[in-house]
C-alpha cells in the first residue's frame, strides 16, 4: 500500500491566516517517522494519502462553508505518486505566481529521497518543473526527507529536512532552480548537510532572512535527549 502526494484546495468562511499542521514534529523525529511508516502500512484508519490544505483564492484556504474547491483538479483534490513505494508530503509553499510546491520524501528501492512536486494553480502538474512536475534528490541516499520549504524572491526553492549517513541523521538543505534542477551555485552541488552535536540532528523548518540568508531550525540529540 503506497502513500501518494496529495493536495486539497478547501474553501471556508473564515478569513484567517493559515498554517499547515505537520504531525511528527522534530523533537522526536526518528520515532515519529517510524510510526508514520508503520501506521500508513498497518492501520486501516491511518490515511495513506497525505493532504495539504492550500490557499487558492488570494492565498486564503477557507472561504465558503468548508466545501472542496472543484476548480482545483476537478474535485478539489490532486495527488501524484513517484514510485511503487511510500511517498509522503511534509511541507508546502506557494509561489508568488500561485504555483504550489509540496515537499517530502519518496521511496526508491530501499532508500528514501528528497521529493518535490509543483502544481499549477488549477492543480495540474507543472511540466516546466523538471519536465514532469516532480523531482527527487538523494542527499546521502539512505533516508532523506524534506520537512520545510521556502521560495526566494528570484524563484529559487529552498528545501530543508534531514538525511541519514551511517547511523546518524544530519540537517539537510537543498536549493533548486525554478525549473527543478539543483542550483549548483549553492555549495557547488546544490545541497549541504550539517551535524549539530555529532549524533542525530533533524531540521523541520526553513525561513529566509531579508538579506537572503537561510535559517534552518529543528532538534539535535545531546546524548541524553533532544534539544
Amino acid at each position: 500500500k503506497s502513500c501518494v502526494f496529495a493536495v486539497f484546495a478547501i474553501l471556508s468562511t473564515f478569513n484567517i491566516s493559515f498554517t499547515i499542521h505537520r504531525e511528527f514534529r522534530v523533537s522526536f523525529m526518528q520515532y515519529s517517522m517510524a510510526f508514520f511508516r508503520y501506521a500508513s502500512q498497518r492501520l486501516a484508519f491511518f490515511p495513506t494519502i497525505f493532504t495539504c490544505l492550500l490557499l487558492t483564492t488570494g492565498i486564503q484556504a477557507f472561504a465558503d462553508a468548508g466545501s472542496l474547491d472543484t476548480s482545483f483538479g476537478g474535485t478539489g483534490i490532486q495527488s501524484v505518486a513517484f514510485n511503487a513505494g511510500d511517498d509522503s508530503a511534509r511541507a508546502v509553499a506557494v509561489q508568488a505566481d500561485g504555483k504550489i510546491i509540496a515537499g517530502g520524501y519518496a521511496k526508491s528501492g530501499s532508500s528514501y529521497l528528497f521529493a518535490l512536486v509543483r502544481y499549477d494553480r488549477d492543480g495540474a502538474l507543472d511540466t516546466t518543473f523538471d519536465t514532469d512536475g516532480k523531482v527527487t534528490t538523494p542527499i546521502f541516499g539512505a533516508d532523506d526527507g524534506i520537512t520545510g520549504l521556502a521560495v526566494q524572491a528570484d524563484g529559487k526553492i529552498i528545501a530543508g529536512g534531514y538525511a541519514l549517513s551511517g547511523s546518524n541523521y544530519f540537517f539537510a538543505l537543498a536549493r533548486y532552480n525554478p525549473d527543478g534542477s539543483l542550483d549548483t551555485t549553492f555549495d557547488t552541488d546544490g545541497k549541504v548537510t550539517t551535524s549539530i552535536l555529532g549524533v542525530d540532528s533533524f531540521a523541520n523548518a526553513v525561513s529566509l532572512q531579508s538579506n537572503g540568508k537561510i535559517l534552518l531550525s529543528g532538534g539535535a540529540y545531546n546524548g541524553t535527549n533532544y534539544d
